[in-house]
């Protein structure tokens, strides 16, 4: 996440990473913390009706709604990609929090990769 944070929108700093939220409500700010057994979640929000939803979107941010199990297993079926699944099981995809935010980092990713 620390590698393709937009300034102003996300940051990595003191070992967190922290973004903005633009929700129903109101916005919201998040730190995810990584521990050793879980991600610390702190959550700064405008409006209480918004809990839920910036739960959800921190949970589809770092895909844990996925199952590893079951995705490590599928991934082990490629002779290419099982030494990979291997070497890293339970591996996640990180996201963003919302369609719109990811239309903007692909429109954006392309032309970067086309100036280049």
């Amino acid at each position: 996440l620390a590698a393709t944070a937009v300034p102003g929108i996300e940051e990595w700093r003191d070992g967190a990473y922290r973004r903005t939220l633009t929700l129903p409500y109101g916005h919201g700010i998040v730190a995810l913390t990584p521990q050793p057994d879980h991600i610390a979640c702190r959550l700064s929000l405008t409006d209480p009706r918004d809990l839920t939803q910036a739960i959800s979107r921190c949970r589809w941010l770092l895909d844990l709604d996925a199952d590893p199990v079951a995705v490590d297993s599928q991934l082990r079926t490629d002779p290419l990609l099982a030494p990979l699944v291997d070497a890293g099981p339970g591996r996640r995809v990180p996201r963003t929090v919302d369609g719109a935010e990811f239309a903007v980092r692909a429109v954006l990713g392309q032309q970067v990769s086309t100036a280049a």
